[in-house]
């Protein structure tokens, strides 16, 4: 019960641009709900992210950081699916898109551990049929903890967005990273919530940002 009281909203979507937090609210929401209790799996797109999500979490009890391909591959293997490597080199497109994901959903068919709860960072980035093996990776799959972390615009593979289009949005509308002036020249470039700069003013050249 009071695990329930204190994470009121179960399902969310956090959009935000550039700047605006993102990859530390997702580490600091799963870092959150490991400590409350929940078996919780954070995951992303790429690698690079991953090594940096592992290195500001440090040791925290409770709290699995693997990008998505990489845990559907280490789901796969541990529970006995015939698997090829990931090589990047020799893969077709449909090794990552098809093959992984549903190594994942025979993983779960094989009694694979589930999660209490999951966060999401890079989550424009997920293809809509890979969220099915996300939600069956929670323990309560209608009712488990679920936030999903993105920016539609930095979205670089024409992904539908209709599982996310379903949870319930957030707008992150402040810019802590950049200068007002970068912000003012970067919004012509946002489509979405109005975000306001709390930086310092920055440098305006030639009359013009």
């Amino acid at each position: 019960q009071r695990r329930t009281q204190q994470w009121r909203w179960r399902r969310a979507a956090i959009h935000g641009g550039a700047g605006t937090g993102k990859t530390l609210l997702a580490l600091e929401k799963a870092r959150r709900l490991a400590a409350a209790g929940f078996r919780t799996l954070l995951t992303c797109y790429n690698l690079p992210l991953e090594a940096h999500l592992r290195a500001s979490a440090g040791h925290t009890p409770g709290l699995t950081i693997r990008s998505f391909h990489p845990f559907c591959y280490d789901a796969g293997i541990d529970h006995g699916v015939d698997l090829l490597p990931m090589d990047r080199s020799v893969r077709t497109q449909a090794y990552w898109d098809d093959e992984l994901p549903e190594a994942l959903m025979q993983a779960l068919d094989r009694g694979m551990q589930t999660y209490d709860a999951i966060v999401v960072d890079e989550g424009q980035d997920f293809d809509d049929t890979w969220w099915v093996g996300l939600q069956q990776c929670l323990t309560d799959p209608d009712a488990g903890v679920l936030y999903v972390f993105l920016d539609a615009n930095q979205q670089l593979y024409g992904r539908a967005t209709t599982y996310i289009d379903a949870l319930q949005p957030f707008d992150l509308n402040q810019n802590l990273r950049n200068t007002q002036a970068i912000q003012a020249v970067a919004a012509g470039y946002y489509d979405g919530a109005p975000l306001h700069a709390l930086g310092p003013l920055g440098r305006r050249r030639s009359g013009r940002l």
